[in-house]
Parts: structure tokens; C-alpha cells; sequence
């Protein structure tokens, strides 16, 4: 009886390309377990109000500004682009494996 819950709490979880089934139960109160009874209302409840919310969400109109968008791009790219430079030049100054094994050479023989 219990698995019947799960559904109406989790209806669309998993894979969108599944074949789903949803499942009706009609809640009433039961002499056995009340608390059982008010568990279910309230998972019917807030699936009935995330429904709503996604509803509402779907439906709304978008206005979005691609130009604020556009230009943090060409922000960041620049940014990244400066950060590479600055790496390429750090390597170019640092001594090849050549000049530190002559320099070590040199100062051995010194």
C-alpha cells in the first residue's frame, strides 16, 4: 500500500525517455495509521504545488539581455588570453635544461 505513495511524491524522477505510469490514489483517512493519512495529503499537496511551479515557470516570458552576456564572454576570453601570454612569457624566460646544465658545467670546472 505504501509503494503507491511513491508515485504521486516522485512522478517524473529518472530518464524523461522512460515510459512512466502515473498512478491515481484517492486519499482517506484510515482508522489503522492517521498519520499515514496526513504523510499522503501532504506529498499530494506540495506535487499538486511543484506541478503549479513548473507550469508557471514553463509559461512565463523570458526577456534576456545577450549583450551583457556577449560581453562578459569577450571579458573572460580576453582575460584568458592576457593569463596565457603572461604564461608563454614566463617560459620563454625561463633557462632551457641545456643552459642550466652548461651554467652547472661552467661552474664546476671554475
Amino acid at each position: 500500500m505504501r509503494k503507491l505513495a511513491v508515485p504521486i511524491a516522485l512522478r517524473n524522477v529518472g530518464f524523461i525517455d522512460r515510459n512512466t505510469m502515473t498512478r491515481t490514489r484517492t486519499l482517506k483517512p484510515s482508522q489503522d495509521d492517521p498519520a499515514e493519512y496526513h504523510v499522503l495529503a501532504k506529498l499530494a499537496e506540495n506535487r499538486t504545488r511543484i506541478d503549479r511551479l513548473h507550469r508557471d515557470i514553463d509559461h512565463a516570458g523570458h526577456d534576456v539581455d545577450c549583450t551583457d552576456i556577449v560581453n562578459e564572454l569577450e571579458y573572460l576570453k580576453a582575460d584568458i588570453e592576457l593569463s596565457l601570454v603572461e604564461v608563454a612569457t614566463d617560459i620563454d624566460e625561463m633557462p632551457s635544461a641545456e643552459e642550466i646544465l652548461s651554467q652547472e658545467a661552467e661552474a664546476a670546472f671554475a
